[in-house]
């Protein structure tokens, strides 16, 4: 079975729980934050229903550029958040689908072996001296 076929089946189980999270947004509350640094409920909820086209962008250009980022529109009708993530799934769909094996492999990223201290080791491959290994 091709990589692409989990992928999408794995694209619609992530979207059944998408659909109804961003479903239970409050409208009143879109300028909620959960921390005075965080971004906004409404813009929290525009970057979930964002997130599956940008595999696709990615694929596309063959690089992950950081500086192409967008941030979240204003939003201020909750049903722009779910057709949002429907314009985004069809993406997604439709570049998963055209996508072989050998091209879900290729290193658009890359990522180094850690992202910083973990609960075992801390940044540079060192062993925490109170952490005991098991």
């Amino acid at each position: 079975m091709p990589i692409s076929d989990l992928l999408l089946r794995e694209l619609e189980v992530e979207a059944k729980s998408t659909r109804a999270m961003l479903a239970r947004v409050p409208a009143g509350r879109l300028d909620w934050t959960p921390h005075e640094r965080s971004m906004s409920l409404g813009k929290l909820a525009w970057h979930l229903a964002s997130i599956p086209r940008i595999p696709a962008r990615i694929f596309a250009a063959g690089v992950f550029e950081i500086s192409n980022a967008r941030p979240a529109a204003n939003v201020t009708d909750t049903s722009d958040f779910l057709n949002e993530l429907e314009r985004n799934l069809a993406t997604a769909r439709e570049t998963i689908s055209q996508l072989d094996d050998a091209a879900l492999f290729a290193t658009i990223v890359p990522l180094p072996a850690t992202y910083g201290t973990s609960a075992d080791e801390v940044a540079g491959d060192e062993r925490r001296s109170d952490v005991t290994s098991g």
